[in-house]
């Protein structure tokens, strides 16, 4: 691909989030064909949370996005 991707990993710690936001840009780094991708890691631990964080359904804020980011916006 021409324009980058970023991981960002919500819902944890900011130092457990860089783990699993590493792990899943090596993976996609690892699948891309020639490994020719750029993947920036992003860890947002409890930044826009989409439910309460101290409520019942927590859980929901532990979630992965994949962003691709286009050349326009860089």
């Amino acid at each position: 691909p021409a324009f980058p991707v970023e991981v960002v990993v919500h819902g944890g710690t900011k130092k457990s989030d860089q783990a699993r936001a590493q792990a899943v840009a090596k993976a996609l780094t690892s699948a891309a064909p020639g490994g020719k991708i750029r993947v920036e890691p992003v860890a947002a631990a409890a930044v826009s949370p989409l439910v309460d964080p101290s409520g019942p359904a927590r859980a929901r804020n532990a979630r992965v996005e994949i962003v691709f980011v286009t050349p326009e916006s860089l």
